[in-house]
Order: C-alpha cells, then sequence, then structure tokens
C-alpha cells in the first residue's frame, strides 16, 4: 500500500509492499520510496531496518502498481493507453485501471483501489500510473472516457481541484509525447469496457 507521510515537515509517499522481480524474488515486505530526497530515503530505510513504525501514517491508503505486470519490457516507444476510474458514492471506495498496448501488441494492465475517494480522482490514478509505467521518452495515445481528464490535459479545463494529482500527473508527463482522446464509456469499446470492470471489481474487492 502507498501512504502518505510526514519528514521534517515534509509530505513524502510511502509504499509497503511484496517484493517484485524488478528489486527481488520472494514476498519480503519492504519499503519502495517514491519521488524522495535521497536523505528521506535514508531515514525511512533505518526506521524499517530497526523494525520502527512509518511517521504519520494516516489510515487513507493506495496499492502500489506490480511492475512485474504493467510495465513494458520490450523496447518499444509507441504505446496504445486505456485508463478507466470508478466510484461507489462519490466520495467512497474507488478503482482504477488501464490497460496498456505496445507496438507488438503486447499487453500491460494494472489496477488499484482507494478506501475514500472521487470518480474524478480514480480516473486521474488511472492516468498517472499509466504514464509512469512508460518508458522513458515513449509516445503514447491515452484514452479515457473522463472529459475531465481528457479536456485539463489539453488545457482546455483549468487546475481548480485535486491539485496534488495534476502536479503528479505534470511531472510524469516529462520527456514523454502523448496524445489525449476521449472516448465514449460503456459503448462497446472493448478496452475501455476491460478497465472500467477492473475498476470497479477493486473497489468492490476492497469492500466486500
Amino acid at each position: 500500500s502507498l501512504y502518505p507521510a510526514m519528514f521534517e515537515g515534509k509530505h513524502i509517499w510511502v509504499a509497503e509492499c511484496e517484493v517484485l522481480s524488478l528489486h527481488a524474488s520472494g514476498n519480503t515486505p519492504f519499503l519502495a520510496l517514491l519521488d524522495l530526497e535521497e536523505k528521506e530515503k535514508n531515514f525511512l530505510q533505518k526506521l524499517t531496518s530497526k523494525g520502527l513504525p512509518y511517521p504519520n501514517i494516516p489510515t487513507r491508503s493506495l496499492p502500489l502498481v506490480q511492475e512485474e505486470v504493467a510495465t513494458p519490457k520490450a523496447p518499444s516507444k509507441q504505446f496504445t493507453i486505456y485508463t478507466d476510474g470508478a466510484c461507489s458514492g462519490n466520495p467512497g471506495p474507488g478503482g482504477w485501471a488501464y490497460i496498456m498496448l505496445d507496438e507488438q501488441g503486447a499487453e500491460y494492465a494494472a489496477s488499484g483501489f482507494e478506501a475514500d475517494t472521487t470518480n474524478n480522482r480514480m480516473e486521474m490514478m488511472a492516468a498517472l500510473m499509466a504514464i509512469r509505467a512508460l518508458p522513458p521518452n515513449a509516445s503514447a495515445i491515452l484514452f479515457s472516457d473522463s472529459n475531465y481528464v481528457i479536456s485539463t490535459m489539453r488545457g482546455k479545463f483549468a487546475k481548480k481541484k485535486n491539485l496534488d494529482l495534476w502536479k503528479l500527473l505534470d511531472d510524469a508527463v516529462i520527456g514523454h509525447d502523448i496524445t489525449y482522446n476521449w472516448v465514449k464509456g460503456h459503448d462497446g469499446d472493448q478496452y475501455n469496457e476491460r478497465c472500467n470492470d477492473m475498476a470497479v471489481a477493486q473497489y468492490k474487492g476492497a469492500v466486500s
């Protein structure tokens, strides 16, 4: 799970998950430290090695994408991405999902959930996690049924809410060439439908 935490008055992200093939084999718990300064990494690694609790962790959590499933391994530079988010209650438990296709037609997919969120945030999270999974300097066409996400990424909507995720999205797209296309939801597009099913399954699993 991915947790917001505090270190020396700064907001940071700490992720507790299983060691994946990217790091090692087996199911050893570890801290994946995302977007942190080196000093922060060293601090949190010391906490983990001593078995100490994480600093100031709230109950809200997100799952970490399984890199060995979701990240392309082939040297492809052109990708097609489908994303979707779903939320029960809005706000309430929500799920996000993406499917990524490379030039050879290989498929990569990932999904996750958040216990207390909104539909717009899950739509954003789906796009964010997909873009973060791209290899460096990639080109991609991203399809979403969220007019909120597509129009904002195209610069047509101002960023007034969810500024934390918009900042992460702005950072994630650096170095990539991404075209954003809207697709009508629940209208027979197989990848959009599959993403929706994955996102819904995530939040249903979280509350079951």
